[in-house]
């Protein structure tokens, strides 16, 4: 959460895990390439990756109750675990 891959490490991955990456498209704090690189990287070692979007939106969220992007994300990152975590 909340960051990208240093470029110095970005050759030597080998494994990632599975991966939501929620990116602002106005973060002016972590440049969206870097999500997309996330995800590109993640792919390339295999693994299920996506990158979900919130127009007009910087970095983070304020999850306030009544913004309709926030519960998409919080939904979205629920989601993402009920799917791919087991019971234990």
């Amino acid at each position: 959460m909340y960051g990208g891959m240093p470029d110095a490490m970005v050759a030597q991955v080998k494994h990632m895990p599975l991966l939501i990456e929620l990116h602002g498209e106005a973060d002016r704090s972590v440049p969206m390439a870097k999500g997309e690189e996330l995800v590109r990287i993640a792919k390339a070692v295999g693994h299920q990756a996506e990158q979900i979007t919130y127009p007009g939106r910087d970095h983070g969220f304020d999850f306030s109750e009544t913004d309709s992007m926030t519960a998409d994300a919080v939904g979205r990152v629920v989601r993402f675990f009920q799917a791919h975590l087991v019971a234990m």
